[in-house]
């Protein structure tokens, strides 16, 4: 499609499936280069009429990943933190314990790993 803006297309993105939810999880870029992270739940809702969709969205901009890092991973923990066999590192990735045995996890835009500073 000719015109198409490609500031709006995710340079990376993955998708869950959790019952009548889906997640994304879409990286882009704008027509800037500043990076940002658009998460998407969707949801399947039954009416009257049929079945619709209802979707929101939640921007997160690259100046506030580590804040908002750190602030999941907080409730992660209070939650008790996320354990092996509820979370496995894709392909390349990895998954860095703390002293605490919580899972850090490190997510960067070049590819390349870093441990974030607690």
């Amino acid at each position: 499609m000719e015109g198409k803006d490609k500031s709006r297309e995710p340079i990376y993105s993955r998708s869950l499936k959790a019952g009548k939810r889906h997640y994304y999880f879409d990286a882009k870029r704008d027509k800037y280069d500043n990076e940002y992270i658009v998460l998407t739940e969707s949801k399947l809702i039954e009416g009257v009429d049929g079945e619709s969709t209802k979707r929101q969205k939640l921007f997160l901009y690259k100046e506030d990943f580590q804040k908002f890092y750190d602030c999941f991973k907080d409730v992660l923990n209070f939650f008790g933190g996320v354990s092996d066999d509820v979370v496995a590192p894709l392909e390349g990735e990895e998954i860095v314990r703390d002293e605490d045995h919580y899972i850090s996890l490190d997510i960067d835009f070049d590819g390349e790993l870093e441990k974030l500073d607690d």
